[in-house]
């Protein structure tokens, strides 16, 4: 089993914890905006470092912006994972129940 620590936005989450999780994904708050502004930089960059001592894999959740993004996989290649809007953008209901039943009828189709 795979443990990650949710919702982090400070060096102080990761280190506080003592190392007992096997990821660390990187509140969105954290992410958004991050190619802009140097202070998230730097936070960024803390908690990368205490999830690198600590031997825990960094994810960046929330990345809604392509700016943020090439940020990310420029500066910190430390950051294998992510997730957000830019990878798989929101759908709707209606379309999320479509896409649902396809892959029901796919699956009915090849057995």
């Amino acid at each position: 089993m795979t443990l990650a620590l949710d919702h982090v936005i400070s060096s102080g989450q990761v280190t506080d914890r003592g190392g007992r999780f096997d990821e660390v994904k990187l509140d969105g708050v954290l992410i958004t905006g991050c190619a802009d502004d140097r202070e998230k930089q730097r936070t960024l960059l803390s908690v990368l470092e205490a999830a690198s001592r600590n031997n825990a894999i960094p994810v960046a959740t929330g990345v809604s912006r392509m700016d943020d993004l090439r940020f990310i996989m420029m500066n910190h290649q430390t950051i294998p994972c992510g997730q957000g809007p830019v990878f798989s953008p929101a759908v709707s209901r209606t379309h999320f129940i479509r896409l649902l039943q396809a892959r029901v009828h796919q699956a009915a189709a090849h057995t």
